[in-house]
């Protein structure tokens, strides 16, 4: 089934360098990119992730107000996932087929308002693993936190119980914002888009978090704006990022909506996300879930993973097509 393409709707800002630290860039401006940037380039899979499925029903009694989602790099078919504001500092690792299979307690943390998380490469660094896991405490619906954190954890064994998180704290330049969506491309530069009443929402890039960063918090750097669609929810609750080299995605999702980006990739130095963001979204079939926060891709970008807040909730499947 070929979905229906949507306007874009995407307006970006030139790319700053990384806040964190550099991103391996040369720093300065990156070009602004165009609204209308093409298609996925021949060859690349123009997945159209049709009719949805229920992979099955995350049964975990201590998971009861699932809001993030993020496939494991290291243990295939498995998923990471947290409650959202109001438990612990834990996170689960649940299978694609929502059977529960680890819950770790992380030290070093405190869970304000844990909102997503993300799998991406850990900082370079001396017997630095391959992959971490990203938890971002970035709720804030009273717009009071004048600091938010991001942790990083070492992707761990199934059989651990307890990991030990590296907090980054972080600022906005321009005062709180509330915010559940956290992305990481294949560098570990992680991205935070807000979750705007009103107006589009903002993408502000946290660049590339390092153990140099010391204890204080550094200020992100907004790199654009996303406007969601107008027949929806205009919230942003979630999202997930594929960064093929070749041939990324990127899928967002609202109260209302999955949101679908393909695109090819764009020349060295160019932004992979804004591109996307640049290329237009498709929406997938509907979900019918109670407050749905969470989306992620699979680890070979050929799937998509969605459930929605509360108890034995179902964990959602689209398949590329």
């Amino acid at each position: 089934m070929r979905l229906h393409r949507t306007p874009r709707r995407f307006a970006a800002s030139a790319l700053l360098a990384g806040a964190l630290v550099g991103c391996g860039s040369s720093g300065g401006t990156q070009p602004t990119l165009a609204a209308d940037a093409g298609p996925a380039p021949p060859g690349c899979p123009t997945c159209t992730f049709g009719d949805v499925a229920v992979a099955g029903t995350v049964s975990a009694p201590a998971l009861a107000e699932l809001s993030g989602l993020a496939a494991s790099r290291r243990h295939a078919d498995v998923l990471y996932t947290h409650n959202d504001s109001g438990d612990r500092s834990r996170f689960f690792a649940i299978g694609t087929d929502a059977t529960s299979r680890g819950e770790f307690q992380v030290l070093g943390a405190k869970a304000v308002d844990w909102e997503d998380l993300a799998v991406a490469p850990c900082a370079v660094g001396t017997g630095a693993p391959n992959s971490c896991v990203y938890l971002a405490d970035i709720g804030d619906n009273a717009l009071v936190r004048s600091e938010v954190v991001v942790y990083r954890i070492p992707e761990p064994e199934l059989a651990a119980t307890a990991v030990t998180a590296v907090a980054f704290s972080f600022r906005y330049p321009d005062g709180p914002h509330n915010a559940e969506t956290l992305l990481a491309d294949d560098k570990g530069e992680l991205f935070v888009i807000t979750k705007e009443k009103t107006g589009p929402s903002v993408v502000f890039s946290l660049g590339i978090p390092s153990d140099a960063a010391g204890a204080m918090p550094v200020t992100a750097t907004k790199i654009g704006t996303f406007v969601p669609p107008d027949d929806g929810s205009p919230l942003v609750t979630g999202g997930s990022f594929f960064p093929d080299a070749v041939c990324p995605r990127l899928v967002l999702r609202t109260y209302s909506d999955v949101l679908l980006f393909q695109a090819a990739a764009p020349p060295a130095g160019q932004s992979v996300l804004l591109t996307l963001l640049g290329a237009g979204y498709t929406k997938l079939p509907p979900l019918f879930e109670g407050q749905g926060e969470a989306v992620a891709f699979s680890t070979d970008g050929r799937a998509v993973y969605a459930a929605g807040e509360g108890g034995s909730v179902p964990l959602h499947r689209y398949l590329c097509e």
